[in-house]
Order: C-alpha cells, then structure tokens, then sequence
C-alpha cells in the first residue's frame, strides 16, 4: 500500500495479479456472465488503486476485505440496473434463447424452489439472502443474531443439505413423477 501511495506502478500490477482471480470469480457468481465479471473486476481495481494512492485505505491487513467489499457493491449495482433494464415478460428477457432454454430455465428454478422449501426456515433465509438477494455476510449476521464463524458454518451445512436434496430430486425427477419425494 505505501508503494502504491507513492505511485509505484508494479506494485499495482503486483495487487492486480494477486486478486484478479478471486475477484472475477466472484463476481461471475453474483453476475452471471464472465465479461461483466471481468468489467467489474476491472473497475473494482481501479477504484481501490486510486484510493490506495490517495491514502484512504490505513490499515494493510484489511486489503481482501476493501477490495472484496467495492466489488460486492459494484455487483450489486450492476444487478440492479440490469434487472430495470429487463423487461418483466421472462418470456421476452432473452431473445435469442429457445423454448427449450426457457422450459429448462423454468424448470431449473421450480427446483431450486422446491429444494429451499425442502430446507428449514433459517437454512433457507440464510441461503436466499446470501445468494439470491447478495446481501452481505454482516449484514446476515447482524439480522439473524449470528457471529462470522457461526454464518460461515450455517452457510456450509445449509449448503450441503441443498446438494444432498438437489441431487435427490434432480435423479427422482429423472426417474418420472411418482417417485419425486424428497428424503
């Protein structure tokens, strides 16, 4: 950081190459699409570089942590501005996908619904929130009363169950109707 303040410009290749891999794949899980990721991830770099040359980041260990959080707030806003974007037909929100991309999506999702349904109310909220509406960790924890540690280990079992339940009725799903029971 006090490299960068002084306008060493391998030191901002040096942080560009250290967490440019992170950074894209997150946010392609929050956005969708590798070249907004990849946009993103860009922007999000610049913003620190120029705030680390202006002294505004003090404290070298939270380094992940800023750079994590700008990118999380460039997603979420890239999110937002795509979605008033979309028209709200999903039938008209790809063009240029078919009907069997659409029926797959649909069904795609009719399952990802049934399996949070399948899970109990603090797994499922947990999940939503974190993946589907992307609020923040803190935030998480500051309105279900959880410590970090203790939302990283709901995060991980709540995980595992959907995987267990998803991988259940993906297969019954495949095996015909009058099997699709969850365990």
């Amino acid at each position: 950081m006090h490299r960068i303040a002084l306008g060493d410009a391998t030191a901002e290749a040096e942080i560009s190459e250290r967490y440019r891999a992170g950074l894209v794949a997150m946010l392609r899980s929050r956005v969708g699409n590798l070249g907004s990721a990849e946009d993103l991830c860009q922007e999000t770099l610049r913003i620190a570089i120029e705030n680390l040359r202006a002294g505004r980041l003090r404290d070298p260990t939270s380094l992940a942590s800023y750079l994590w959080g700008i990118a999380v707030n460039l997603a979420r806003h890239e999110r937002r501005s795509s979605w008033r974007r979309q028209p709200l037909d999903p039938e008209t929100r790809d063009p240029g996908s078919g009907p069997e991309e659409r029926l797959v999506a649909r069904e795609r999702a009719r399952l990802v619904r049934f399996v949070l349904d399948a899970l109990s109310p603090r797994d499922r909220q947990v999940l939503t929130a974190f993946y589907l509406k992307g609020d923040e960790k803190r935030a998480i924890c500051e309105s279900h009363g959880l410590s970090p540690s203790q939302f990283d280990v709901i995060k991980f079992r709540a995980l595992r169950r959907f995987e267990v339940l998803w991988t259940a009725q993906s297969a019954s799903d495949r095996n015909g109707p009058d099997r699709a029971q969850i365990p």
